[in-house]
């Protein structure tokens, strides 16, 4: 079998072409034969970020109305200020620091 018009040289320098044209760049990152790059626009990266915003917001839990107004009340009426109170936080703060919860 023959193949004319392309020899057997000319095969294999384009084969070391593509193979140098693939090799890493030394930074971990793979060069494309004809040097083909990507970039990404402000305004695609500014989407992703949104999108990941929204996935926040979508993943956090409802605010509690019921629960809020509890707390407002216990501050108002200084619950937060007392001995016992302040004595339980500065435990549990203690807890979390010393690795025990």
């Amino acid at each position: 079998m023959s193949i004319e018009g392309v020899t057997s040289a000319q095969i294999i320098r384009r084969l070391k072409g593509v193979q140098q044209a693939s090799e890493s760049d030394g930074a971990g990152r793979s060069k494309a034969a004809g040097g083909d790059q990507l970039n990404i626009s402000g305004d695609a990266r500014f989407a992703r970020t949104l999108a990941r915003v929204q996935e926040r917001i979508d993943n956090t839990p409802e605010v509690r109305q019921d629960r809020v107004a509890e707390v407002q009340e216990r501050l108002d009426e200084g619950f937060y200020e007392s001995d016992e109170v302040i004595d339980e936080v500065a435990d549990n703060i203690a807890a979390v620091f010393l690795g025990e919860q």
